[in-house]
């Protein structure tokens, strides 16, 4: 998804469904006696059809005050990386052949030794590439694996599986068991990324945010911040967001400005995903959130996509007044099983629930 141009801000769009929308392809359960929870659009899917019923959720809060917190703290994890080197040579494609951790012939090096454009092959690479932190690719690239039923970069639950502050393709691969670590933003389980995510015939399952040792957990399987995410035959599964107080996206959440940034899924399966949390919980598998600085919509789509057997869970804590909002925060807010939208036109064509 390329980026529109500058001239795209002031340009007028349809705004229909722009403040929030959820949409139930999953299920919510709430804590007992809760108070005013948001109850989640329900829909139906059969052929070619965009969102008919939809609720704007003036109860949901996430949008405009947790996302922001979490911003700016993904901007200062981000911040701390290493800074992009002045290319040193031509973008070529850089063919793996260790399945090791670390060093020559590894993934590892060569991410972090990558200009713009490098395409890096690990198509002679099978079974298991088993990580001891995340990898920190230093520049836009494209990492293309041999299969996904053929190669897995394993994570083993010690960190994410890749955070990167440039632009990301992955294909024909598997990313399993990230897990954010406490001493970190708890966003992205397996993948971070500040720029364009685009992924191809990739698996992402056994990822999650955990927030357990902190307010928020955004994002189980991948995260996207200020920039898109296009995803194309590729399967989100099992994945979760855990926090005490607010958690979203059990498989994707996607935060940026809809002057320049949407969201495109196709062809894939979302299922099995997890949203946990005390006061709320949004997005079972997909959370969109956009700030409309510039009036405009961001264009969501889901085509021939099964969204399916994704929960929600708000456990039983009392309610909480912010002062500083001087709002009263109700346990049991619940908002969009399978898919919630906050800022965004969303499309679906095809989607199975």
């Amino acid at each position: 998804m390329s980026q529109r141009s500058s001239s795209a801000l002031y340009s007028p769009r349809i705004k229909t469904l722009a403040v929030a929308l959820s949409i139930a392809l999953g299920s919510a359960s709430l804590g007992a006696a809760s108070h005013h929870p948001t109850q989640p659009a329900h829909f139906q899917h059969a052929g070619s059809q965009t969102a008919k019923r939809a609720q704007h959720n003036s109860n949901t809060k996430l949008g405009k005050l947790d996302f922001h917190r979490m911003q700016a703290a993904v901007a200062k994890e981000l911040g701390a990386l290493p800074a992009s080197r002045p290319a040193s040579r031509a973008a070529t494609t850089v063919h793996i052949s260790s399945n090791s951790n670390s060093g020559a012939g590894t993934l590892r090096d060569a991410l972090s030794n990558a200009v713009d454009g490098d395409v890096i092959d690990l198509g002679s690479l099978h079974g298991t590439l088993m990580l001891s932190s995340p990898l920190i690719p230093a520049a836009n690239v494209t990492i293309k694996g041999p299969g996904r039923d053929i190669l897995t970069i394993d994570a083993n639950h010690i960190d994410r599986a890749i955070t990167s502050s440039h632009s990301l393709k992955v294909s024909n691969i598997t990313i399993a068991n990230g897990a954010t670590p406490k001493t970190a933003t708890p966003v992205g389980g397996c993948l971070l990324i500040s720029g364009q995510a685009t992924l191809n015939n990739v698996t992402l399952s056994n990822c999650t945010a955990d927030g357990s040792a902190g307010i928020y957990a955004y994002g189980g399987a991948i995260a996207v911040v200020g920039g898109s995410l296009t995803a194309d035959s590729s399967t989100f599964n099992n994945n979760s967001a855990i926090a005490p107080y607010y958690a979203a996206g059990g498989a994707i959440v996607v935060i940026g400005n809809p002057a320049y940034y949407d969201v495109s899924i196709s062809n894939s399966t979302l299922s099995g995903n997890s949203v946990t949390a005390g006061i709320e919980v949004i997005g079972g598998a997909i959370a969109v959130a956009y700030s409309n600085q510039y009036d405009e919509t961001a264009d969501v789509t889901l085509t021939n996509t099964t969204v399916s057997g994704n929960t929600l869970t708000a456990t039983s804590i009392p309610p909480y007044y912010n002062a500083t909002q001087q709002q009263t925060y109700y346990y049991g807010n619940a908002a969009g099983a399978g898919v919630w939208t906050s800022g965004a036109n969303i499309t679906l064509t095809g989607v199975a629930s």
